[in-house]
Protein backbone atom coordinates (compact mmCIF):
# COMPACT_ATOMS: atom_id res chain seq x y z
CA UNK A 1 0.00 0.00 0.00
CA UNK A 2 1.29 3.43 -0.81
CA UNK A 3 1.46 6.58 1.76
CA UNK A 4 -1.37 8.02 2.72
CA UNK A 5 -1.48 12.04 1.27
CA UNK A 6 -0.91 14.13 4.55
CA UNK A 7 -3.76 16.35 5.90
CA UNK A 8 -1.23 19.67 4.86
CA UNK A 9 -1.58 18.12 0.92
CA UNK A 10 -5.00 17.32 1.31
CA UNK A 11 -5.93 21.01 2.76
CA UNK A 12 -4.18 22.64 -0.05
CA UNK A 13 -6.00 20.70 -2.75
CA UNK A 14 -9.10 21.60 -1.29
CA UNK A 15 -8.11 25.32 -1.49
CA UNK A 16 -7.14 24.54 -4.92
CA UNK A 17 -10.54 23.27 -5.61
CA UNK A 18 -12.25 26.62 -4.28
CA UNK A 19 -12.74 25.89 -0.31
CA UNK A 20 -12.08 28.47 2.19
CA UNK A 21 -11.15 27.68 5.86
CA UNK A 22 -13.05 29.26 8.79
CA UNK A 23 -11.54 29.56 12.32
CA UNK A 24 -14.68 30.47 14.33
CA UNK A 25 -14.45 30.74 18.14
CA UNK A 26 -16.96 29.76 20.44
CA UNK A 27 -17.31 31.05 24.44
CA UNK A 28 -18.61 28.72 27.54
CA UNK A 29 -21.33 30.86 29.34
CA UNK A 30 -20.56 33.41 32.29
CA UNK A 31 -22.64 32.71 34.91
CA UNK A 32 -23.03 35.66 37.33
CA UNK A 33 -19.10 37.13 37.90
CA UNK A 34 -17.59 33.32 37.55
CA UNK A 35 -16.55 32.31 34.02
CA UNK A 36 -16.62 28.90 33.81
CA UNK A 37 -15.12 27.13 30.88
CA UNK A 38 -13.04 28.38 28.07
CA UNK A 39 -12.67 29.30 24.65
CA UNK A 40 -12.05 26.86 21.80
CA UNK A 41 -11.80 27.21 18.31
CA UNK A 42 -13.50 25.25 15.61
CA UNK A 43 -12.53 25.08 11.86
CA UNK A 44 -14.86 25.29 9.01
CA UNK A 45 -14.28 23.77 5.43
CA UNK A 46 -17.02 25.89 3.21
CA UNK A 47 -16.98 24.26 -0.20
CA UNK A 48 -17.50 27.07 -3.63
CA UNK A 49 -21.00 25.25 -3.42
CA UNK A 50 -21.32 26.84 0.38
CA UNK A 51 -21.64 23.38 1.60
CA UNK A 52 -19.95 23.94 5.38
CA UNK A 53 -18.30 20.80 7.12
CA UNK A 54 -16.63 21.00 10.87
CA UNK A 55 -13.10 19.82 9.80
CA UNK A 56 -9.46 21.09 9.04
CA UNK A 57 -10.66 19.30 5.59
CA UNK A 58 -12.77 17.48 3.64
CA UNK A 59 -12.26 13.43 3.44
CA UNK A 60 -11.11 13.13 0.73
CA UNK A 61 -13.39 10.01 -0.12
CA UNK A 62 -14.94 9.73 -3.52
CA UNK A 63 -17.98 12.34 -2.91
CA UNK A 64 -16.40 14.88 -1.73
CA UNK A 65 -13.50 14.38 -4.44
CA UNK A 66 -16.05 14.17 -7.41
CA UNK A 67 -17.45 17.07 -5.77
CA UNK A 68 -14.87 19.74 -6.01
CA UNK A 69 -11.99 18.25 -7.48
CA UNK A 70 -13.06 16.34 -10.73
CA UNK A 71 -14.44 19.74 -11.63
CA UNK A 72 -11.80 21.88 -11.15
CA UNK A 73 -9.36 18.83 -13.00
CA UNK A 74 -11.69 18.97 -16.08
CA UNK A 75 -11.40 22.75 -15.74
CA UNK A 76 -7.31 22.15 -16.00
CA UNK A 77 -7.80 19.79 -18.71
CA UNK A 78 -10.15 22.03 -20.73
CA UNK A 79 -7.81 24.90 -20.42
CA UNK A 80 -4.85 22.73 -21.43
CA UNK A 81 -6.25 20.85 -24.59
CA UNK A 82 -9.20 23.59 -25.40
CA UNK A 83 -12.80 22.82 -24.87
CA UNK A 84 -12.91 20.88 -27.86
CA UNK A 85 -12.71 17.12 -28.20
CA UNK A 86 -9.67 17.32 -27.06
CA UNK A 87 -10.87 17.82 -23.61
CA UNK A 88 -12.32 14.02 -23.78
CA UNK A 89 -8.43 13.00 -24.74
CA UNK A 90 -7.66 15.11 -20.95
CA UNK A 91 -10.25 13.15 -19.19
CA UNK A 92 -9.45 9.63 -20.87
CA UNK A 93 -5.68 10.33 -19.70
CA UNK A 94 -7.22 11.40 -15.96
CA UNK A 95 -8.78 7.90 -15.70
CA UNK A 96 -5.88 6.44 -17.23
CA UNK A 97 -3.62 8.11 -14.53
CA UNK A 98 -5.90 6.79 -11.87
CA UNK A 99 -6.27 3.45 -13.22
CA UNK A 100 -2.52 3.29 -13.10
CA UNK A 101 -2.23 4.00 -9.36
CA UNK A 102 -4.88 1.79 -8.39
CA UNK A 103 -2.83 -0.98 -10.36
CA UNK A 104 0.15 0.55 -8.23
CA UNK A 105 -1.44 0.00 -4.70
CA UNK A 106 -3.22 2.90 -3.76
CA UNK A 107 -6.70 2.63 -2.58
CA UNK A 108 -9.24 3.77 -4.85
CA UNK A 109 -9.54 7.09 -2.62
CA UNK A 110 -5.41 7.92 -2.62
CA UNK A 111 -5.24 6.92 -6.39
CA UNK A 112 -7.96 9.42 -7.24
CA UNK A 113 -6.72 12.42 -4.97
CA UNK A 114 -2.96 11.62 -6.40
CA UNK A 115 -4.07 11.86 -10.10
CA UNK A 116 -6.06 14.95 -9.14
CA UNK A 117 -3.04 16.64 -7.34
CA UNK A 118 -0.85 15.82 -10.12
CA UNK A 119 -3.59 17.39 -12.91
CA UNK A 120 -4.46 20.16 -10.79
CA UNK A 121 -0.88 21.40 -9.87
CA UNK A 122 0.88 20.52 -12.95
CA UNK A 123 -1.84 21.27 -15.57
Amino acid sequence: MKEKPTKEQQRELWEQCGCRFEERKFHDKQHGAEFVGSDWAVTYCVGPDGREEVVDYPPADLNNLFRYAVPKAIAKLEDRFGASTNSIRGLQLLFKKWLDKIYEGYSIEDALLSTLQEVIYNG
